[in-house]
C-alpha cells in the first residue's frame, strides 16, 4: 500500500517540483493550493504525511500546521515544512512541536528526496509507538519484530516477562512508585540482554508490567535467569521498612480476597520457535505464552520456563 502524501502549496513551480520528485509511483499524491481545502483533505483522507509550503497564503504556512496539530484526530500526522533557506528553519525552530521536520526547497532536486520523506514517515511511526515511560518499542513494533523473525525461517525465542505481585504493590504504594519498579525492570531486561544476549536481540514494552523479548533461543533462558535474579535482589528496596520486615504486603487479589503478597519478582514465559518448521501467527505465539505464564504463576512465579512446564503434572 502506497503512503499518501498531501501537498499544500500555492506556488505552482514548487508544487510541480514536488510532484515530479515524488511522482514515480512510490507515493499516492494529493495536491491543493488552498489552506482551507488542505485542512479538509487532511480530515477526510488521513494522509501519512503533509508537506506544507511555509510561504503558503502569504507566509501563513505555519498557522496551517498549528491548525492540523491542534485537532486530536490529525495531530498524529507528520508535517514537513518547506522553507526557502536555512535561516528560515532556524527562525522557525520555536515551532518544533508543531512541525516534525524542515526541508529546504533546494533539497527537492536531490535524488534521495523521496527517501527523506519515507524515512520521516517511518521515524514518526516509530516514535508514536514507543512506550512513553520506558522509551521501549510498543505493541505494534513488537508484533512487526515477531513477524520479521517468523519470515526469517530461523530459530528464535519470544520471552514474555511479567512482574509478579505488581497490582497489589501498585495499589499500596501508588503509580509513582509503581513506575519506578517498571523502569527498574526495563533497565534490568536491557542489561540482561547486553550481558547474555546476542546482536539483534529485541526488547519491547507492551504497557503496564508486560515486556517482550525476541532473540536467540540458545541464550534466552540465560537472559531470563539473570533478569529474575536482579529483580529479586532489587525488589525489597521499593518497600517501606515495615513491609521489608514482613517480606511483603497484604492486599486484595483479583477476586477481592485479602491475602499476603511477597516481594515483587519476575516471571518469563518463553516460546521457542523454529520458523523453518512451523509458522504460527503472533497471536498464536501470544496465546501459548499466556498458557505458559499462567502455569509458571501457579507454580509460584519468580521463574522462567517454556512449553515443557505445560507437560508437568
Amino acid at each position: 500500500m502506497k503512503e499518501r502524501v498531501l501537498i499544500i502549496c500555492d506556488d505552482d513551480l514548487t508544487s510541480e517540483m514536488l510532484v515530479n520528485a515524488l511522482g514515480g509511483g512510490e507515493f499516492e499524491l494529493i495536491t491543493t493550493s488552498e489552506a482551507g481545502e488542505g485542512l479538509s483533505l487532511a480530515r477526510r483522507l488521513d494522509p501519512d504525511v503533509i508537506i506544507v509550503d511555509s510561504c503558503l497564503d502569504g507566509g501563513r504556512g505555519v498557522e496551517l500546521c498549528q491548525s492540523v496539530k491542534s485537532e486530536i484526530a490529525l495531530s498524529h500526522i507528520p508535517i514537513i515544512l518547506l522553507v526557502a533557506n536555512a535561516r528560515s528553519s532556524i527562525r522557525l525552530e520555536s515551532f518544533s512541536g508543531t512541525i516534525d521536520d524542515f526541508i529546504l526547497k533546494e533539497q527537492i532536486f536531490r535524488p534521495n528526496f523521496s527517501s527523506l520523506i519515507r524515512n520521516l514517515i517511518a521515524r514518526v511511526e516509530l516514535n508514536a509507538n514507543m512506550n512513553p515511560l520506558t522509551g521501549l518499542p510498543g505493541d505494534e513494533i513488537v508484533r512487526k519484530r515477531i513477524v520479521s523473525a517468523l519470515r526469517s525461517g530461523e530459530q528464535f525465542s519470544v520471552g514474555y516477562a511479567d512482574i509478579d505481585n505488581f497490582k497489589p504493590f501498585n495499589d499500596a504504594y501508588g503509580f509513582s512508585r509503581g513506575d519506578q519498579v517498571i523502569l527498574m525492570v526495563a533497565r534490568t531486561l536491557k542489561n540482561s540482554l547486553r550481558k547474555y544476549g546476542t546482536a539483534g536481540d529485541f526488547l519491547g514494552h507492551l504497557g503496564g508490567d508486560d515486556f517482550v523479548l525476541v532473540g536467540n533461543p540458545y541464550t534466552m533462558r540465560d537472559v531470563a535467569a539473570e533478569a529474575i535474579r536482579v529483580v529479586r535482589q532489587n525488589a525489597p528496596g521499593f518497600y517501606d521498612s515495615r513491609h521489608r520486615q514482613m517480606g511483603g504486603i497484604e492486599g486484595l487479589d483479583r477476586d477481592g480476597n485479602k491475602r499476603f503478597f511477597p516481594f515483587l519478582s519476575l516471571t518469563v514465559a518463553i516460546v521457542d520457535i523454529d520458523a523453518s518448521y512451523v509458522n504460527p501467527t503472533p497471536e498464536q505465539i501470544t496465546r501459548l505464552a499466556v498458557k505458559i505464564k499462567r502455569r509458571l504463576k501457579f507454580l509460584g512465579g519468580n521463574t522462567f520456563g517454556g512449553y515443557e512446564v505445560l507437560l508437568r503434572n
